[in-house]
């Protein structure tokens, strides 16, 4: 298992290497030096938009397979 875990690795790696870097990075790395960027997630709180627009997008998500699950055994139209 763990020979395939390296070898999964080592394709992402090399899957990751053709993609280009984030255009953002250099922006964000200098607003981190300002030192603000900690009120400004105090104030608005993205780590927990992010998780609630996970949770929601796993339950509509889980609802559309349902209904093609569904749809397919021919329980709904």
């Amino acid at each position: 298992m763990e020979v395939f875990i390296q070898w999964l690795n080592s394709i992402a790696g090399a899957v990751f290497s053709f993609l280009p870097d984030s255009p953002f990075a250099p922006f964000i790395n200098s607003i981190s030096e300002w030192g603000f960027l900690g009120y400004i997630n105090w104030l608005i709180p993205v780590g927990t938009f992010i998780k609630i627009g996970e949770v929601w997008l796993s339950a509509v998500g889980g609802y559309y397979v349902y209904q093609i699950i569904l749809r397919w055994v021919r329980a709904v139209e």
